[in-house]
Parts: structure tokens; sequence; C-alpha cells
């Protein structure tokens, strides 16, 4: 039997590489032809060129935002800032994120990024609901975020956010980041002043606190990491989770909060030297009527200075200590003036030697308010005394002839 030997050869037409169908007709433009005008990078660390490329344009952000646990919920509170760098682009940001009525997401990084995602996790806890006709816990929906989250790491997001809540099991606290890391704890605080409320939170935190002590340690971590931390500030709003769902307690101006926690007293060299001041006047001035003694001038005076008259030391203002320098002044000019009219001339001069008191006052209270304001700065002057009814003692009728 007689075998043919024959050959199989394989059709490679179609591997073959089509460029030269279309080498005669297809022309690359020059910029394309040319060597590019930047340098390539050229490195054997890829992974580390990576990570400085990307600090390079990574945002400079910040902001302060913190939440806690303590026995009657959750207190969540943030500033209100949006900044850049050194460039403040807003300052009534709101960063506490409403997701349903009983959780609450705060926003720290991309404001964009978490934004959507947040609204994006209310959208699928709404779904949840729908579904299982019971609201999703404050464990569930965290891990729907972080779930998200991860699935997109690597991609550019900055997301640092709470998801803080109540649900069947009580307060619940998490934080998520956009790495898809995701914590539970009792207190948390998030952003570039997050240094500076935490000391505040671990110095003043108890578990037993009521809500309004609760809402002032909040309040106050922001205050003073929107002091130190110039990235942050604007209002400082505190937000309150419990069982009937969350409120909104407060939202103050961090500026008026700093002088509510510290506020302007005068030093205590400008505060003797007007002490020593009003009592060199009312020594100098007083001094000079005959019918008052000088023993009593320096008592009274003494008196005043020291603040019993007033009960408590003259630290609430020129203008307080204006004012209880003319009532009190009025009223010992009376009371001598009386007694003098009585005892010496009679009863028939009482009414013009009051007179002459009253003008004497007013004309004291004037020279004095006239000096002490650019010293002092007192707001206004006191209204001017123009007949002796307006002293405050009774005025002595003539008697009959």
């Amino acid at each position: 039997m007689n075998y043919t030997a024959s050959t199989m050869k394989l059709d490679t037409r179609g591997l073959e590489s089509t460029a030269s169908f279309f080498r005669d007709t297809c022309v690359l433009p020059d910029a394309f032809q040319t060597a590019p005008s930047f340098e390539i990078p050229n490195t054997t660390d890829f992974d580390g060129f990576q990570k400085e490329a990307i600090q390079m344009v990574k945002p400079a952000k910040g902001t302060t935002t913190l939440a806690f646990i303590f026995k009657e919920g959750v207190m969540v509170a943030a500033d209100s800032r949006a900044s850049m760098g050194g460039y403040i682009s807003s300052q009534s940001v709101k960063k506490i994120i409403e997701i349903n009525p009983y959780m609450l997401g705060t926003m720290a990084g991309g404001a964009a990024d978490c934004q959507f995602w947040h609204r994006n996790l209310g959208i699928k806890c709404r779904l949840h609901e729908l579904a299982n006709k019971r609201r999703i816990s404050v464990t569930g929906a965290s891990k729907l975020l972080a779930n998200i989250l991860y699935s997109y790491r690597g991609m550019g997001l900055s997301v640092g956010t709470m998801i803080a809540g109540w649900d069947e099991t009580g307060p619940g606290l998490y934080y998520v980041d956009s790495e898809g890391g995701r914590l539970k704890g009792t207190r948390f605080s998030v952003g570039s002043g997050s240094p500076y409320a935490y000391g505040v939170l671990d110095n003043g935190y108890r578990y037993e606190m009521t809500v309004e002590e609760a809402a002032e340690l909040a309040r106050r971590a922001i205050y003073h990491a929107t002091f130190r931390d110039g990235a942050s500030g604007g209002v400082a709003s505190v937000y309150y989770v419990g069982p009937e769902g969350w409120k909104k307690l407060s939202g103050d101006d961090v500026g008026e909060l700093h002088y509510k926690y510290y506020p302007v007293t005068p030093t205590v060299a400008e505060q003797e030297m007007a002490e020593l001041f009003i009592k060199q006047m009312l020594l100098a001035v007083l001094s000079c009527q005959w019918w008052l003694p000088v023993s009593d001038l320096e008592s009274w005076s003494t008196a005043l200075v020291q603040g019993r008259y007033g009960g408590r030391r003259n630290s609430v203002g020129s203008g307080s200590i204006a004012a209880r320098i003319g009532s009190h002044w009025l009223q010992i000019v009376g009371e001598h003036a009386q007694q003098d009219a009585t005892c010496q001339r009679g009863q028939g001069s009482a009414r013009g030697l009051v007179g002459r008191a009253a003008a004497a006052a007013t004309a004291f209270l004037q020279a004095l308010l006239a000096i002490m304001m650019p010293v002092l700065a007192m707001p206004a002057s006191l209204p001017a005394v123009t007949s002796a009814s307006a002293l405050n003692f009774k005025v002595i009728q003539d008697s009959p002839p």
C-alpha cells in the first residue's frame, strides 16, 4: 500500500499585522512624531514616585468634626469652614448631613465626595427600610458605606466620616474612611483640628453627662479647635441624636464663643490706676465742701473703690463705676445738707442749700465724666441734675416765719 506524504499548512494571515496595508496612506501628525517636550520620569521605585505625585496634587483641606456617645444618646458637632490651603472659600458649609430621621453623618475630606456618598447612603438606607419594613441599623449603614468606599479605594476619593445614630440596640457611632476602614467607638474627632478637639474631649468627657453638659462640651471642643486650627472656623453646630431622632441644639459663631469663654476684663494695672484716679478725684472735690468731714470722705471713697456699695469690685465697666459715683455722691450730699440745714442754719435755708448742693453735684459729675471718658472709655455721660427734687431724699419744706 502506497501512502502519499502530504503537508498541512496553517493559515496565519489573520495574525499578520495590518500596518502594511496603511503604511502608505496613514500619516501621523507632527506632534506625535517629535519627541515630547517634558522629561519622562525614569525611576526604579514606581510606588514611591506615585506617592510623591499624589502628594503634589493632594488638596490641602481642613475641618473639625466630633461625635461621642453618652448616657442620653449621641452628641455630634462640627464647624462650617471650607478651605483650600490658605484660601477660605466658605464659612457656612453644612458638615453634618442627615441620612435619615435617626441617623447623621459628618463630613471631613473632599466636600463633593462626602456629600455625594452620604446622599447615596441615604437612598440605600431608605430602600432597605422599604424592602425589610424596618429601619437599617447604624452598624448596617456604616458597613454599607465602608463596602462602597472600599470598592473605590485608590481612585482618589477623600472621605473621613462618622456615622452616628440610634437604632433598636441604642446609640451607635462608627468611623469610616475612603480606604474602606471602619471603626466602632464611643468618641471620635476627624479633621485637621481633631488633636485640639480631642484634648478638650478627653479632659471633660463623662458617660453620665446630661444633654446640656454634653452639648456644652461639644461646643467648647469645636471652639478650641477653631481657635488653634486656621483651617477650621465659622459656626459651631451641635446636634443631639436620641430615642426620638436627631435634633439640632445650637449653631454659634465661634467669634462670639471666644468672648463668652474669655470675656475681656481690665488688666490689673489699668484697674488699679482707674481706682486711684477715682479716689483722688473724690477726695479733691468733696473735701472742699465744709459740711462733709474729711474722715467721712476717706472712708466713703475707700468703700466705693473697693466695691462695698456695689456688692463686688468695680470690674464690670467704667460706665457702672461712674453711675455708682453719681448716685452715692448725691446721696451723701443730700444727707449732709439736710443735717447741716436742720441743725445749724435752720429749716428756712434748707431749700437753698439743697439747691446749691445739687448744682455742685451736677458740675462735679460733668467735670469728672469729661476727664474720665477718654481715659476709661465711658459709653456716655450721666444726665444732669437740674433741680433739688431730682435728688433721692426728701426736701425739707420752709417753715412759716
